[in-house]
């Protein structure tokens, strides 16, 4: 089941995939992390080797690390999300709402959805990932999101030309057009 995390914690799993020899993976049905209990921002959340059967939704945060899980999605709804790392994972989709979001950094990711409404005055980086959403990665009303793509493989098939937003930077990548 999903829970709200008021307080800052480290989860560590054995792992999000389940092992040949039955082993199975450590399942949470969903992280929710709000304002601390005092009133503040939660502070070096490390989450490693989970799978979040859901969404992780970061609100009042100041660094995190989500390493090494997967999770259906990673939305930022809270202008106070920052510093955050995520790295060697496999996840959906990527929202950042309508907020200002101050690092937030996917490095060594496979990501399968959409990244969408990354405000022009964020810092979204996207580095040496493999982005595979099936249309573009832009958003109507945010047209001129600002994120950076470095390192990565972009691919898109259908939807509109676009694969990534007018705003955006991409730095050394590959986009790769797949009509079926």
């Amino acid at each position: 089941s999903s829970g709200t995390i008021k307080k800052s914690i480290t989860i560590h799993g054995i792992g999000w995939e389940k092992y040949e020899d039955g082993v199975l993976p450590t399942t949470i049905g969903g992280l929710d992390f709000q304002t601390g209990d005092d009133e503040t921002s939660l502070h070096n959340i490390v989450i490693e080797g989970v799978y979040v059967n859901s969404t992780i939704n970061v609100s009042e945060t100041d660094g995190m690390i989500v390493r090494k899980s997967r999770f259906n999605g990673f939305k930022v709804s809270g202008n106070n999300a920052k510093n955050i790392i995520v790295t060697q994972c496999y996840g959906d989709a990527v929202s950042c709402g309508n907020y200002d979001i101050t690092g937030l950094t996917f490095t060594n990711c496979y990501l399968t959805g959409r990244v969408t409404n990354v405000k022009v005055g964020s810092l979204v980086i996207f580095d040496h990932c493999i982005l595979t959403y099936s249309y573009s990665y832009n958003w109507s009303d945010y047209s001129h999101s600002r994120a950076t793509y470095t390192n990565s493989i972009i691919t898109h098939s259908g939807g509109t030309t676009d694969i990534i937003t007018a705003g955006a930077t991409a730095k050394y990548c590959v986009f790769v057009k797949d009509d079926d």
